[in-house]
């Protein structure tokens, strides 16, 4: 269980520097380029949840839910949010 939790945020680290897999499609809804599918994630209540398995095993956990794509789009919204410059279809996203 350990390791696949590390796995899990390691592969998140890797998804967060490949921008070009996130899609925006609201201000609180982007769509996410997974390696096999793609995935989406709300914005609720200052959250991301994600339609992934991962993401509702992690929510009977005793943590907030979370999964790969979560860390990701969390990473790069910050990245936005300091300023780094991102081709414009990532901008805009806010939560």
């Amino acid at each position: 269980m350990f390791s696949q939790t590390i796995s899990e945020l390691i592969k998140g680290f890797v998804y967060a520097i490949e921008p070009q897999r996130l899609i925006l499609v609201a201000e609180n809804q982007v769509i996410f380029e997974g390696q096999r599918e793609k995935h989406i994630l709300l914005c609720i209540a200052n959250s991301w949840e994600c339609d992934c398995e991962t993401y509702e095993v992690s929510c009977s956990a005793p943590v907030n839910g979370w999964c790969r794509h979560t860390i990701a789009v969390k990473f790069i919204l910050a990245i936005l949010q300091a300023g780094v410059r991102l081709p414009v279809h990532y901008i805009a996203a806010t939560c």
